[in-house]
């Protein structure tokens, strides 16, 4: 598999959106890009490197795209800025509410609901005003989550398997009741989140514990990635 990059990621767009729609998402992947530009995530590639936090909204999206089926405008915008209102040090509230204007109401609506900020309460909130679209975001970026998993500390792996065992798929449960037909994909995303989930809960615990979050060079506070 080639490794994605902008051109890779487009090419998946270009048949399906007007010329209108793929300026937005462009947008919205360059803000991506520069609002975690500073971050790394607590996963590594396969020469130990820490992997950049924009490969996981890029991989959110994609799974969207790829596993799910669904080009969506506003739902791959979403999906690239999920986590934009929550660590980012240049992007203030108020200047992403100015960009909510060009992506208009249910992109701003959506990403308001997917930020954990404040962290309490935040299942309760999705449970209670998440739509379709907002919980088939946060099943692909849970399903994403899980997949980068693999080479991280082995308590992180069981926290990480327990909370979207017991907090998200009752969630994706109701996501996959209200889901139409024809997008068939959404089922084996949750039915791969729940494999994984199921996975990583089971593992044996370790003697010693480690630190939750990702991997920050400039030495933020860690924090957990889900």
């Amino acid at each position: 598999m080639h490794d994605e990059d902008r051109q890779s990621f487009f090419a998946r767009l270009e048949p399906v959106l007007s010329p209108k729609e793929l300026l937005l998402v462009d947008l919205a992947y360059q803000l991506a890009k520069f609002n975690h530009r500073w971050q790394c995530r607590r996963q590594v590639d396969g020469s130990g490197d820490a992997v950049r936090y924009f490969e996981h909204l890029r991989g959110t999206a994609l799974v969207l795209i790829d596993e799910v089926g669904c080009i969506k405008t506003d739902l791959v915008i979403t999906a690239l800025l999920h986590d934009s209102l929550e660590d980012t040090r240049d992007l203030t509230a108020a200047k992403l509410e100015c960009w909510f204007q060009e992506f208009g109401p249910n992109v701003a609506r959506r990403v308001r609901l997917l930020s954990k900020n404040p962290e309490a309460g935040y299942v309760e909130r999705l449970n209670l005003h998440a739509d379709w679209g907002t919980l088939l975001i946060k099943a692909c970026d849970n399903a994403h989550n899980l997949r980068s998993l693999e080479r991280l500390p082995r308590d992180f792996q069981i926290k990480q398997g327990n909370k979207a065992y017991d907090h998200y798929l009752p969630l994706f449960e109701r996501l996959v009741a209200i889901t139409p037909s024809s997008q068939a994909g959404v089922r084996s995303v949750i039915e791969d989140i729940k494999r994984l989930a199921t996975h990583y809960k089971n593992l044996p615990r370790t003697l010693t514990g480690d630190s939750d979050g990702f991997y920050d060079p400039v030495g933020r506070t860690p924090k957990d990635e889900d």
